[in-house]
Formats: structure tokens, C-alpha cells, sequence
């Protein structure tokens, strides 16, 4: 499987199938989700390996072999895993969200802070036609300094 930042982390939630495909009703009965102490498990039955992909976007590949797991790491009931996943994955996208929005912010404040500073022809680049005090007004972006000064 992939995971992201597992390096980072103590614990991670596992989607796992626990009864057979053939034996199960559905293709979505027999799974079950478990917290993996993440600590524990590298070294012994967990394999971390990192997969370059994109730049600064910490994926790895995670290989379990006899990962073994307390009755006490099921979270919720036997079987509802799948249901558990689905109504996870909404809140997963706001945080996403979020993160991207907080993305945009610091890379509009570098950009700003850089083309004040940047200076061409005795002036900042900022105080150019580009500059985002001639943008229109539903492109500006609230707090984004609209001049260098």
C-alpha cells in the first residue's frame, strides 16, 4: 500500500480484509478497520520504503508480512469497515482543502514579499502593471498587500 508522512507517525488506521472475498455477502463485507501502532510495527512486520514522486510530497510504500493486531486495535464493529472508511473520507477533504487553501496564502505572501523586494529599473518589480493593485477586484485576494511601500 501507500501511505503518506508514515515516517512521522506513531499510528495509522488500516483498512484491512479479514474475511475471504469468495466467502464474503459483498465485495465490501469482511473489512475492517484497525489502529496500527505504526512504532511497533516497523522493523518487525512492517516494511517502510520511500517512493520518489513528486518533490517535497513524502509518499512510502508499506509492506506488512504477518502483521498481527489486538482485539483491541478493531475500531468500531466487526464488519463495518468499509462504512467506516466512506464517512471518513469526507472530513479527510475539507482538511485537504484547508491545507491547500493555507498553501495559497503562503505562496501569494512569498511572492508578495519577494516582488517588493526584487528591485528592476530602480523600482520593485511589485510596482509594476503586474502588480496585484491592478488586478480586478474579484482577483485580489484579502490581506495580499496591493503595493510595495
Amino acid at each position: 500500500m501507500d501511505a503518506s508522512r508514515v515516517q512521522h507517525s506513531d499510528l495509522m488506521i488500516l483498512l484491512a480484509r479479514t474475511t475471504p472475498v469468495d466467502r464474503a455477502r459483498s465485495r465490501t463485507d469482511g473489512l475492517q478497520v484497525f489502529l496500527v501502532d505504526v512504532r511497533n510495527a516497523i522493523g518487525h512486520s512492517m516494511t517502510v520504503r520511500p517512493l520518489r514522486t513528486m518533490l517535497n510530497h513524502e509518499t512510502h510504500k508499506v509492506f506488512s508480512d504477518g502483521l498481527r493486531h489486538p482485539e483491541t486495535a478493531l475500531i468500531g464493529e466487526q464488519g463495518g469497515g468499509f462504512r467506516y472508511i466512506l464517512e471518513g473520507i469526507n472530513a479527510e477533504r475539507i482538511l485537504i482543502a484547508s491545507e491547500c487553501i493555507g498553501d495559497g496564502y503562503w505562496f501569494i505572501d512569498h511572492a508578495s514579499a519577494y516582488a517588493c523586494q526584487r528591485v528592476v529599473f530602480d523600482r520593485p518589480i511589485g510596482a509594476t502593471k503586474g502588480s496585484p493593485s491592478h488586478l480586478p477586484a474579484p482577483m485580489r485576494v484579502s490581506g495580499l498587500p496591493t503595493s510595495c511601500g
